[in-house]
């Protein structure tokens, strides 16, 4: 879930770029189209989000917890009571018999004889292991004790590479993800101050706000293990250097549309096909 969300926070930043920047010398048609477009793919991602949210609710749950056990019935309470059946009202008394006549005991009669115990005879000796023996090769080891708690880390390996890309679980957004946002944000508010600075164009904002958030995202690329957002950061880099080139020549204008909105589009169509990706080879 948390590459989910980190996709679904490039995605709003996406949207951001393209609405920010369609203005002219943009057609409103082309405004408008450019803007919808934007929308329906910052709207797939949060659907998407969702989806692999639901998935993570049903399909992290072990199995053992979502099969609900038969209830306990009781025996007694379910216990069907024999009926009752009562001599029938016109059954005959049996017949009185007279006992068998007492038998008296044979005294000619020979006893079997009491066997006795051999008070020489020797225990049975103690099995003793044959050091000589040589192991069995097709015996099969014993079961290990801690094979279970093996298994549920294996599959929890398996679930953290599948959700974050290769990065352990939590830390997508650690300490490594805070000291690139730091930087990012001295970057970013820096290097505008140094712009006003030196008198830039205004158009150079936006090209300079592009570089940084390419850049970002190349430098997460190894921290998340996760390389395919290095592909999108690679090119917002370009795009923001391009913006900045051209920003002190009469192509100024363009510089928003260069690098503002082909860099929402290209980060709008990173986080769409990751995400479908993601969420069509997630097993719940």
């Amino acid at each position: 879930m948390q590459r989910m969300t980190g996709l679904l926070i490039g995605a709003v930043f996406g949207a951001v770029f393209v609405f920010v920047n369609t203005h002219d010398p943009l057609s409103g048609a082309a405004v408008l189209v450019l803007r919808v477009i934007a929308g329906v793919a910052a709207a797939a991602v949060l659907a998407m989000w969702f989806t692999a949210a639901r998935r993570e609710r049903t399909g992290g749950t072990p199995q053992e917890a979502r099969t609900q056990p038969a209830p306990h019935t009781s025996s007694a309470a379910h216990a069907q009571l024999a009926p009752h059946t009562s001599s029938a009202p016109h059954s005959q008394p049996a017949l009185h018999t007279s006992p068998a006549p007492h038998t008296q005991p044979n005294p000619h009669a020979q006893r079997a004889p009491r066997v006795q115990s051999d008070p020489h005879a020797q225990p049975a000796p103690h099995a003793q292991p044959d050091p000589h023996a040589q192991p069995d090769p097709h015996a099969q080891p014993a079961p290990h004790a801690h094979a279970a708690p093996h298994a549920q880390a294996a599959s929890q390996e398996a679930r953290t590479r599948r959700d974050g890309g290769g990065a352990p679980r939590g830390g997508m957004f650690g300490r490594g993800y805070l000291a690139v946002v730091v930087v990012e944000a001295i970057m970013l508010f820096g290097g505008l101050r140094v712009l006003a600075a030196l008198e830039a164009p205004e158009q150079a904002n936006v090209a300079w706000v592009a570089l940084v958030v390419g850049v970002h995202f190349v430098v997460l690329a190894p921290i998340w293990k996760s390389w395919d957002i290095a592909v999108p950061g690679a090119v917002l880099t370009l795009l923001g250097i391009a913006g900045l080139a051209l920003a002190p020549t009469s192509v100024a204008a363009w510089v928003p549309i260069l690098s503002g909105v082909l860099s929402g589009i290209v980060l709008l169509a990173g986080t769409v096909t990751v995400s479908w990706r993601s969420v069509a080879t997630r097993t719940p």
